[in-house]
């Protein structure tokens, strides 16, 4: 006797709606800080893409103040400066897995195109409630921003079944005011007693790798975290290019002959990839056997799998015909090596930084690794304190699974005068197209080796500067205790020499004292001049002053409040939530 198996198809809103711990909401706590993670940076991308420091404002408030009745359920209200999505667009774009602008060739914090759609996916799957989206779209002009004349307000649902999104309501407002950017506001199940230290610590170290955000996070106590900004110096946005032969596979070739267009096959490669001259062109079209004006849509698919083939691995006496130059790094915007700096000084106060930077491509992709060594400061004594990001992202989870854990964990830190008891803090950013992490989850990079040589090689230049550093540091600490002994014992020696040969008075002993004062002042003055600085920025983030409160959680206006070095805490409960304020 059979069983006959049944078959049904699976949308991909299904197939996540089932399998959620694939795309980071695994549990309570680890679903919570995922949601906030993926809206705030997608506001993130939105503020840098037009060019202007992000203003983020995040809050994530209890569920039972907006008439739902559920323990440990909260609305989560994430509120940008950006620049807004088309009308058009957010309906797919909040309510659509696998829909988004992540599949083109630029750096984007977002990896899979399906990030809010799936926090979207998970409020619904557990509690039945919509996403409620405004937005006010802008660009950039000669004279400035100039915002859209409307908001648009959406409130949507995701059918599952068809992986569309389903309006259930539309408006749309005058724009006033003149704001541009994005408001969303969606209800959200989670553990936040857990999850808080590890969301209060993300905010935190995107507050290091982008010191020109002001980021405000308004927690469910009403405790209010704010970041301020430290740098006016906004990375460039990154470019749409186009793809380089080494990144490309069948389907994608399919497609740019789809979009593109090309009348013939060496168009399609002079004008459809980077990097692709006429001369190189033609020796492709010889070693696979095509026609060079033969037309692409008319070619077969083992011909264009034959002409990917000669592209990535040329044949037998064309290996010095064919090469590519590596991809251009215009589509990538690095944190920059001044940024990084400024964010650790505030964050860590570190008495020295140290930063390198390097330049690769692995199949096809260009990547930019820059690292930082900070030496004082916050940082552990012991092992070396870890920060880890990926596209501007910070990395939190699965530290032993990540590249750069094999790297540093493999780092001989005795070359460079590193003992275990000092306070090293260690940051890398890996920035690219296309980012090879292990998981939907996004929290750790796989060992791709040429990733892994550019981080062991810009950790090394990175310690040089350290080096230096510590030997100034240890020659000033040796001069001081030399000229702690000379003042302690040579007055003493001057002394009873003067007795033994009966002089009436001891011998001067103050040039020598002077003497060493200079050398000390000249290990001093080196310390400081590798440093590259005389003091550290004295740390700022955790300072809320109540003008800032006040601005951030209007909701509270007028009440009692108490304001600690930490956070703002309210005495009493708040009024009712306010409107949209955008």
């Amino acid at each position: 006797m059979y069983v006959s198996e049944i078959f049904r198809e699976k949308s991909p809103a299904e197939f996540f709606k089932d399998n959620p711990e694939l795309a980071g909401f695994s549990n309570p706590t680890r679903a919570l800080y995922t949601s906030i993670r993926e809206l705030f940076e997608n506001a993130m991308d939105a503020a840098e893409l037009l060019g202007v420091p992000p203003k983020i404002i995040v809050r994530l408030l209890p569920a039972k103040r907006f008439g739902l009745e559920a323990e440990d359920v909260y609305l989560l209200r994430v509120e940008d400066n950006g620049i807004g999505i088309p009308p058009e667009n957010v309906p797919p774009a909040f309510c659509k897995v696998f829909y988004g602008s992540k599949y083109v060739e630029r750096q984007t914090r977002g990896h899979f195109g399906m990030g809010a759609s799936m926090v979207v996916l998970y409020s619904q799957a557990r509690l039945g409630t919509p996403v409620r989206v405004l937005t006010s779209p802008a660009k950039k002009t000669e004279e400035g921003i100039e915002p859209s004349k409307r908001i648009y307000e959406f409130v949507m649902k995701i059918d599952l079944k068809r992986n569309e999104p389903i309006v259930l309501k539309r408006k749309k407002y005058r724009n006033k005011h003149r704001r541009h950017g994005t408001i969303v506001e969606l209800f959200i199940p989670g553990d936040y007693s857990r999850a808080r230290s590890r969301i209060v610590e993300y905010f935190r170290q995107t507050a290091i790798i982008a010191p020109y955000a002001s980021i405000t996070f308004v927690d469910p106590s009403l405790h209010v975290y704010h970041f301020y900004r430290a740098s006016d110096e906004v990375p460039p946005p990154p470019k749409d290019v186009k793809p380089h032969p080494y990144g490309i596979d069948l389907e994608t070739l399919q497609r740019m002959i789809a979009e593109l267009k090309p009348k013939t096959v060496l168009e399609l490669l002079t004008n459809g990839f980077q990097q692709v001259g006429k001369k190189t062109a033609l020796y492709v079209l010889e070693a696979a056997g095509i026609d060079p004006k033969a037309d692409p849509r008319r070619l077969s698919v083992s011909k264009l799998r034959k002409l990917i083939e000669v592209m990535q691995n040329p044949p037998p006496g064309y290996e010095k015909k064919i090469r590519f130059r590596r991809p251009t790094t215009e589509s990538l915007s690095p944190a920059g090596l001044s940024n990084i700096e400024r964010g650790l000084r505030k964050e860590v106060n570190a008495e020295i930084i140290s930063t390198h930077s390097e330049v690769g491509s692995y199949s096809g992709h260009p990547f930019i690794v820059e690292v930082a060594i900070a030496y004082g400061g916050k940082a552990s004594e012991g092992e070396f304190s870890i920060y880890r990001f990926a596209n501007k992202i910070p990395l939190l989870y699965d530290l032993k699974e990540d590249v750069v854990y094999n790297v540093v964990s493999n780092f001989n830190r005795s070359n460079y005068g590193i003992r275990k008891d000092m306070p090293i803090t260690i940051l890398t950013h890996i920035c690219s197209t296309k980012v090879p992490y292990k998981s939907a989850g996004k929290e750790s990079v796989a060992p791709v080796p040429e990733i892994e040589k550019a981080l062991k090689k810009s950790l090394r230049h990175a310690a040089q500067k350290i080096r230096l550093y510590l030997s100034a540091v240890k020659k000033e600490r040796e001069l001081k205790r030399k000229l702690s002994e000379y003042m302690r014992y040579l007055p003493l020696i001057a002394t009873f020499s003067a007795r033994l040969s009966m002089h009436k008075y001891p011998p001067p002993i103050r040039t020598l004292i002077d003497e060493i004062e200079e050398e000390v002042e000249k290990e001093k003055m080196r310390r400081l001049k590798v440093a590259g600085v005389e003091s550290a920025e004295k740390d700022r983030t955790d300072r809320v002053p109540l003008r800032v409160f006040l601005r951030y959680a209007p909701e509270i206006r007028g009440r009692t409040c108490r304001i600690s070095r930490t956070a703002v805490r309210i005495d009493h409960n708040p009024s009712a939530y306010p409107g949209p304020c955008i």
